[in-house]
């Protein structure tokens, strides 16, 4: 998973999105012999980074992200 540096400047925060975002991967409906979801690679794109991101705190942003990859992959399993 990449997660590009020229949106989140730190570290910390590119590492927090990924462990996020891999949290949720798991946690989705499927397995590799469901057949409801194609085998295929995914990836996950950031096009922006977020409204007053720089001027949240790190717990604000996780729970920003649990929701927004929430409905993504949500939107996958539909």
């Amino acid at each position: 998973m990449a997660v590009p540096k020229r949106l989140l400047k730190r570290a910390v925060d590119r590492n927090a999105l990924r462990r996020v975002a891999r949290e949720h991967w798991r946690q989705l409906p499927f397995s590799d012999t469901d057949e409801r979801v194609p085998a295929r690679r995914y990836l996950l794109r950031l096009k922006a980074r977020p409204v007053a991101f720089a001027q949240s705190s790190r717990p604000a942003r996780k729970a920003f992200w649990h929701v927004e990859l929430a409905d993504l992959f949500g939107r996958l399993v539909r």
